[in-house]
């Protein structure tokens, strides 16, 4: 049988990867490094012309091979590009073909991908790979964007760092209905504080026993990063509950209060508690809530002419 797939996802800096590196940790789950498949690869797929062409196929099959994730993976090139050729000439199966293979590498049951903004396009995902689970992380959006204020490619500002989090998180309510049993979603808070409870829980979900070397993934051998990536070092320490709260001495007044009119309604819905007056909140986060209403209706509207 081969490995059952899931989707890791959440916001930016909501601790995606400190979850996929306690997964890993699990001897029957492999996470993968971030290959982007949609955005990158699904989303531009008219550029790759027709597949059935082996001029066209052999371009895809050395754009994977180029792609960070496929160095970070260590992935063989050679068996790789047997795979392609054994492959139905489509995106998804090359895709498929590129986790199932490093699933087999690391002898695993369940192998998960993880590129948070695939929160963004699950819609997609469930249409070419139907049947797939998907395990999202939330942090609160306070220690969101304090966390993205400190990494070079974040947006250039709060309120776009903040809207960031509200958008990630707002696709994956949006879907979460039609998911159903099929999403596991875990908050950062209980992950840090309480990470055996949580890894039992993630194990129930994906159908495998819990091992109790996922409370010790900074020293498991599966897990690797690329050298020097400073926003991510903290990977190679115990977990630690610390960075909970740690947003309250890195946003100002100001900041927060920006960071909530962005927020505001997702927050709610979280049952997240903002810390500004509502005064003050209420009137911009319906205004805000209200353009991007009508942003979204012009660009429907667009796609029809």
């Amino acid at each position: 049988m081969a490995p059952r797939l899931f989707f890791l996802v959440g916001s930016p800096r909501s601790g995606t990867t400190l979850l996929g590196a306690m997964l890993s940790a699990n001897p029957n789950i492999a996470v993968t490094q971030e290959t982007h498949f949609v955005p990158t690869f699904w989303q531009k797929r008219s550029a790759d012309g027709n597949l059935a062409d082996d001029q066209a196929w052999d371009r895809l099959v050395g754009r994977f091979i180029e792609s960070r994730a496929f160095v970070d993976m260590r992935m063989d090139e050679a068996r790789f590009r047997d795979a392609a050729q054994r492959a139905p000439r489509t995106h998804p199966a090359l895709f498929e073909a590129l986790v199932m293979q490093f699933a087999e590498r690391e002898r695993v049951s369940l192998v998960g991908e993880k590129t948070p903004a695939h929160a963004l396009y699950i819609p997609v995902l469930e249409r070419l790979f139907p049947g797939a689970l998907y395990v999202e992380i939330v942090r609160d959006p306070w220690a969101t964007v304090a966390s993205l204020k400190k990494v070079p490619w974040s947006e250039r500002s709060v309120q776009a760092n903040a809207e960031t989090w509200r958008h990630h998180v707002a696709e994956v309510q949006r879907v979460a209905p039609r998911l159903g049993d099929r999403l596991f979603r875990v908050t950062y808070a209980e992950l840090v504080q309480s990470p055996e409870a949580v890894m039992r829980r993630a194990c129930q979900f994906l159908g495998t026993e819990y091992d109790a070397a996922m409370l010790d993934h900074a020293s498991h051998r599966r897990w690797q990063h690329r050298p020097g990536v400073t926003w991510i070092e903290s990977l190679k320490r115990p977990v630690n509950a610390d960075s909970v709260e740690r947003w309250r001495s890195e946003l100002s007044a100001d900041e927060i209060a920006d960071i909530e009119r962005v927020c505001y309604f997702e927050m709610r819905r979280l049952g997240l508690q903002p810390l500004t007056s509502p005064s003050r909140l209420l009137v911009p986060a319906t205004a805000l809530a209200a353009r991007r209403g009508a942003a979204r209706v012009l660009k429907r509207l667009g796609r029809l002419f």
